[in-house]
């Protein structure tokens, strides 16, 4: 029996339970939105040898008030289910949670509780749930129309360089600690930036699985295609990467790199500029993802199971 894939497994149990692919679940209330989304950290996936236990604890929880805050929903709280193996060090557990806390603060999301839980297994496991609330629009995959514009938040490509540094690739500098830091908070835009222009948007997805796997959900979710005329490479990723395999770093390899990815009318353009994101693209009619010289974007990226990453 072959070995299954994240990809497939998710398309099987949305498929039974009736539900479309989005980033987190939706309850509409009277006047609100209740926006929850739960994402797992696993030390077996998620932690990088050279990962300071309060990065990891920031990551651990950004990737779940990621996907509440793209949808248009105020952070408001999050819940920690905590695994923990018995040979666990305590010092590195307290810095794990000065890390949750860290981006709990900084998104406005406090710690309501959990569970925690001691096991005899080796890794260490932590699911965070958040919880947001949205008044107004609440923004989804689905939305995108031919003929408006593509737009990104932050840089792409520090995921890139760090995976290729725990992976043995090649890379031509030392990125040093600033990298890893600034890789902990991700390159969501703050709150208030972000839920000031949701309302002139069409559709959302957070960089989680690459670049080139975001396009494709979202265009994907959509029924449109895409083309790619700008990418906005991280300054690290140009000076670190060999040049010749930048491109496909920075398309398939930025998994977690939480950019968020939006589409929007051309007459919002001047509003989205003063934001600080960056046009990438325009939305097309037909299918796929393509960069502007005409060639074909894969679809690939950062898959669970077999071929989980590219390779650098």
């Amino acid at each position: 029996m072959p070995e299954l894939r994240e990809d497939v497994v998710v398309d099987k149990v949305t498929s039974l339970l009736g539900l479309r692919k989005d980033d987190a679940a939706v309850l509409s209330l009277e006047e609100t939105s209740l926006v929850v989304n739960v994402d797992s950290f696993e030390s077996g996936i998620h932690l990088y040898p050279f990962l300071p236990p309060r990065i990891a604890g920031r990551r651990a929880a950004v990737g779940s008030i990621s996907d509440v805050l793209v949808k248009g929903a105020k952070p408001l709280g999050i819940l920690v289910s905590l695994r923990v193996p018995s040979t666990a060090d305590l010092g590195f557990l307290e810095e794990f949670y000065r890390g949750l806390l860290e981006a709990g603060t900084r998104f406005g999301a406090r710690i309501l509780g959990g569970d925690t839980d001691v096991s005899s297994t080796c890794y260490l496991r932590v699911d965070v749930v958040a919880i947001g609330v949205s008044r107004g629009k609440v923004l989804h995959r689905w939305g995108a129309k031919p003929g408006e514009l593509v737009a990104i938040t932050g840089r792409v490509g520090i995921s890139s360089v760090l995976y290729a540094l725990s992976s043995g690739g090649a890379l031509s500098c030392n990125p040093g600690n600033s990298l890893v830091e600034e890789y902990g908070w991700g390159q969501l835009p703050e709150p208030a930036t972000w839920l000031g222009i949701k309302e002139l948007l069409t559709s959302a997805i957070d960089n989680s699985d690459g670049l080139a796997l975001s396009l494709y959900y979202l265009a994907e979710s959509s029924g449109v295609g895409i083309v790619v005329e700008e990418l906005p490479v991280h300054a690290v990723a140009k000076e670190c990467l060999p040049r010749e395999r930048l491109v496909d770093a920075v398309l398939y390899a930025s998994g977690e790199d939480y950019n968020f990815i939006f589409t929007f009318p051309e007459e919002a353009e001047e509003e989205v500029r003063k934001t600080g994101a960056t046009i990438i693209g325009r939305v097309t009619e037909g299918e796929g993802v393509f960069l502007s010289d005409g060639r074909r974007v894969e679809r690939k990226g950062w898959i669970g199971g077999p071929g989980y990453s590219p390779r650098l």
